[in-house]
């Protein structure tokens, strides 16, 4: 009969050893996401004097108001014409006062500087016509052309055909028609506006402006009844859709997201790399990101510690599909309200900080119809699949093993929010975002309602900054 000696775990009857643990993907993860995030910190408060400042609150705020005006006028609305233009002055006016320093050394400043002299009526301003003449960007150095007394009218006609990409440009072209003698100069006050106003620009503007408060309050219904459905307990949270998982798998997970950050930072430049510089753009770097989720799809499938989590075993259950995909649009609908007011709750609380901003306004309204096809694609289908399946497909579920869901999403979501480039103003509305995906993907044991809230969320982004920026 064999014997045991004290201390001896290998013999007939002894438990089964567990698994030795391994720490260092949590170390790899803490330290990319420490770099992810200083390196996005450093970026907004240290934009360097070579990069251009995102002046999209500036023109969303003077088309939006010059549009509604000019629509005004063509109905005849004498009394409302007389408030809406008493405000428009008093917004320019606060507009131009706040750029005023920056003409000099921002071209977007120097292009809202020649917009509001020429809506009111007033010479150019010569420090912003010299910005823009020395400009390296072709673009910027028509636009201060455009307001250039004494221009040629064959020029005048070659600049209005060239300014149409958006209201600004049209603003400009309209001007350099005047300039050039083309067409009889208006005294009216604003009267630029109404020159390259017409139904297809004004009809986008008021279609927003009735329709999103409509969507709010259709959203705060909505979020009521989510409330009082949850609090009655009805339906049974479902669990993530890898269910009850070990410490160890925890550990494979977290150095899987870390992998899949790595190749998220490194893949879309040497992507876009490939494509000449004047094809660069939307769908450039939609291509670039759809290569990010082949590779992660690729690399779940590897085995790591003998265990492979192919990217449906992440996903989790997808049937019903119409009752996930419409618990998705539910998502996005009750969490719109929230996202607002955080959004505007932190603008005000943080307004001494930069303004927000994304590098994909750099490229709205580019490359025309194919650019913004490749815009849809890049904000509505690879950014949510690869950021849901980072964040709610592997790092939720492995924060969770160590902590309760609530503490987990939280976490989850405001790393989720941190590591997006728009600063701090948005981080609790983008944490908003995350805690949303991360609540319905614990309650249904799927990833799909996640992925179209988060899809629906950005498509509707975009749309809106579309319409506003003309």
């Amino acid at each position: 009969m064999d014997t045991i000696e004290p201390g001896d775990v290998t013999g007939p009857g002894a438990p089964e050893r567990e698994p030795r643990r391994f720490y260092w993907g949590w170390a790899l993860l803490s330290i990319l996401f420490a770099a992810w995030i200083g390196y996005a910190l450093t970026g907004y408060f240290s934009p360097g004097e070579s990069k251009e400042k995102d002046f999209t609150q500036e023109r969303v705020a003077i088309r939006l108001t010059g549009v509604y005006l000019a629509a005004l006028r063509k109905s005849g609305q004498t009394e409302a014409i007389e408030k809406v233009e008493e405000q428009y002055g008093k917004s320019l006016a606060e507009i131009r006062k706040n750029l005023f320093e920056e003409r000099g050394a921002q071209a977007g400043a120097a292009e809202i500087v020649l917009v509001i002299d020429a809506l009111e009526n007033r010479p150019p301003d010569p420090q912003a016509l010299e910005k823009l003449a020395a400009s390296k960007d072709t673009d910027e150095r028509m636009f201060g052309e455009a307001f250039q007394p004494g221009l040629e009218k064959t020029r005048a006609q070659e600049l209005s055909r060239k300014l149409d990409a958006d209201f600004f440009e049209r603003l400009a072209g309209a001007q350099a028609l005047e300039e050039g003698g083309l067409v009889e100069r208006s005294s009216r006050r604003f009267g630029l506006v109404d020159r390259v106003s017409d139904p297809e620009t004004y009809i986008p503007v008021v279609a927003v402006m009735l329709a999103a408060p409509a969507i709010v309050v259709v959203g705060l219904v909505v979020l009521a009844l989510g409330v009082v459905f949850h609090l009655s307990k009805a339906f049974k949270p479902l669990g993530t859709p890898l269910g009850e998982i070990s410490a160890l798998d925890a550990d494979r997970l977290a150095l899987r997201v870390a992998l899949a950050l790595l190749c998220f930072a490194i893949v879309p430049p040497m992507v876009v790399a490939f494509f000449p510089p004047g094809t660069r753009g939307s769908f450039s770097t939609f291509t670039g990101m759809l290569v990010v989720f082949g590779a992660i799809v690729f690399m779940l499938r590897i085995p790591l510690v003998g265990v492979a989590d192919p990217w449906p075993k992440l996903v989790g259950r997808v049937r019903p599909a119409w009752q996930l995909v419409g618990l998705g649009v539910l998502g996005f609908l009750a969490n719109l309200p929230i996202v607002i007011l955080l959004a505007v709750g932190s603008s005000q609380l943080l307004k001494n900080l930069p303004a927000p901003s994304h590098p994909v306004t750099e490229i709205l309204g580019r490359g025309g119809a194919f650019g913004t096809i490749g815009l849809y694609l890049l904000v509505s289908l690879t950014a949510p699949l690869i950021e849901e399946t980072m964040f709610r497909g592997m790092l939720f579920p492995a924060l969770g093993r160590f902590m309760k869901p609530v503490a987990a999403g939280l976490l989850t979501g405001l790393l989720f929010a941190s590591v997006h480039p728009q600063g701090p103003i948005l981080w609790a509305s983008l944490a908003a975002v995350g805690c949303m995906a991360c609540y319905l993907t614990y309650m249904t044991g799927s990833l799909v309602p996640a992925l179209v809230m988060h899809s629906v969320h950005n498509a509707a982004i975009v749309t809106l900054a579309l319409a506003l920026a003309g």
